[in-house]
């Protein structure tokens, strides 16, 4: 710093109280020779001066964003995308909360098609399962919708990305609870065909996993006839190889089951 640019820095850094990463945005713009006083205002965030000192140092129009009512963290990515040359244009707006700005900014440097999730109406999760479903090369369009809630949309992107069925995670007719079960058994590489029946509530659901689970034939208890408790009886009486014929029947109690069971165990 020369002692003609030392002289302004101090004069302007005098009339004001900043705070230190202000000062130092206003300390890099006095050693470039641009004009420091064009946001020097200890009213402006650092990073909204750390955006006016690249725009000028870059010979960049900055008057359409200094008047919006960004915070920090929203400028810190349009900073982050005026660093890696991007049309910041395209998220530098006010209806985008910083994390979206992100999702766009990270698309934008990977050079993928934003216009995907550029809707306003998403929310940040939902753009970023649409932008991993871009970097993957997925036909986005099938859950590149407002109204398809999140962890929904995480259910598409994954079929999509195991060449697995879709179709599924789009029926109504099962509820997000339930879709986040048969989910479960596709990560876990389970036959989740048996679960595909609308009819069944999570228990029964969770008893049919475990029996997945333990290689049984669940498809001996895998229906909607035996509430979760029958389906527990039957599935403990095929894992201990006991004659479950003896109780394999919907209109029998739970509770008799279970002492049909135990009697079974204890004659062995």
């Amino acid at each position: 710093m020369n002692k003609n640019q030392h002289i302004i820095y101090k004069e302007i850094i005098e009339k004001n109280e900043f705070k230190r990463n202000q000062k130092d945005e206003i300390y890099k713009g006095v050693i470039s020779n641009i004009n420091v006083f064009i946001y020097a205002n200890p009213e402006y965030n650092f990073q909204k001066m750390k955006f006016i000192r690249k725009c000028l140092l870059n010979n960049l129009n900055y008057s359409d964003y200094i008047n919006k009512h960004f915070n920090s963290n929203q400028y810190k990515q349009i900073n982050l995308g005026l660093d890696s040359n991007l049309d910041i244009s395209l998220y530098a707006k006010e209806e985008y909360k910083w994390q979206k700005m992100e999702q766009i900014r990270l698309g934008l440097k990977d050079n993928l098609n934003v216009s995907y999730y550029l809707n306003k109406n998403f929310s940040y999760k939902q753009m970023e399962i649409i932008r991993l479903g871009l970097e993957e090369n997925l036909d986005v369009s099938v859950y590149a919708k407002v109204e398809i809630p999140p962890e929904e949309m995480k259910y598409l992107y994954y079929s999509l990305k195991h060449n697995l069925s879709y179709e599924l995670f789009l029926n109504k007719d099962f509820n997000s609870k339930q879709k986040r079960k048969i989910f479960k058994a596709i990560e876990r590489g389970l036959d989740f065909s048996l679960l595909l029946n609308p009819n069944f509530d999570l228990d029964q659901m969770e008893v049919i996993i475990t029996g997945l689970i333990d290689n049984l034939d669940v498809s001996i208890y895998a229906n909607p006839e035996f509430n979760c408790y029958q389906m527990e009886q039957i599935r403990t009486g095929l894992k201990k190889n006991l004659e479950i014929e003896l109780y394999l029947n919907p209109s029998i109690d739970w509770k008799e089951m279970k002492r049909i069971r135990l009697e079974l165990e204890n004659n062995e």
